[in-house]
């Protein structure tokens, strides 16, 4: 009697601990779903206030503040970069500002993003209205190509194994912001001032 006793109390000891794991599941998924409802579509401003990107940023800046100029760009590039930051120039535009700024350093960018992060935590910064693996185009809200007009989008882009990225499009197509990622962690990441075809 006392060994079924004591068979009884284990069995009723191991069911409640695995119903508690299976609550304390669902509600951290519960947690993870909402906070990724609650994320916000990524907007323009967002890249404005980026603190390296800086409407006085001319080439003639650039050369002020001791940035290296490359010097086997390709023909109507000017690239200036530092030891976490490049700014590129597409000469045939009449921009005085960098078109694209890629930052491959300890600078945090949007949302707290910066090198080293992984994948699946800087996707649960935006919301997801959809599974990307699911989707046409790896989206995971918004809708590319489908539509006439471009709406603010997010996407995830695999080019092989190790390397993938996401691209985040404000409402009018650019400027857009894309973080690069090798083997699911963040390798750097660039903004698009414009869309370039």
């Amino acid at each position: 009697m006392k060994k079924w006793k004591k068979t009884s109390i284990i069995m009723i000891v191991i069911i409640t601990h695995l119903i508690v794991c299976s609550c304390n599941g669902n509600v951290n998924k519960d947690k993870v779903t909402s906070e990724n409802k609650k994320a916000k579509i990524f907007i323009a401003k967002e890249i404005y206030e980026f603190k390296l990107l800086r409407s006085d940023w001319t080439k003639e800046q650039m050369e002020k503040e001791d940035f290296k100029k490359k010097d086997d760009e390709p023909e109507g590039w000017t690239t200036y970069c530092d030891d976490g930051v490049e700014y590129l120039y597409y000469d045939w535009f009449e921009s005085k500002t960098p078109e694209v700024i890629t930052v491959y350093g300890k600078h945090e960018g949007p949302r707290g993003i910066k090198i080293g992060d992984k994948f699946e935590e800087v996707l649960s910064k935006f919301p997801q209205e959809k599974d990307w693996k699911k989707s046409d185009y790896g989206e995971f809200y918004g809708t590319i190509y489908d539509t006439d007009q471009w709406e603010p989008t997010g996407n995830v882009g695999i080019r092989n194994e190790e390397e993938k990225h996401i691209t985040l499009h404000s409402k009018q197509g650019g400027p857009f912001f894309t973080i690069y990622f090798r083997n699911n962690i963040v390798s750097q990441y660039e903004f698009r001032m414009r869309m370039v075809n």
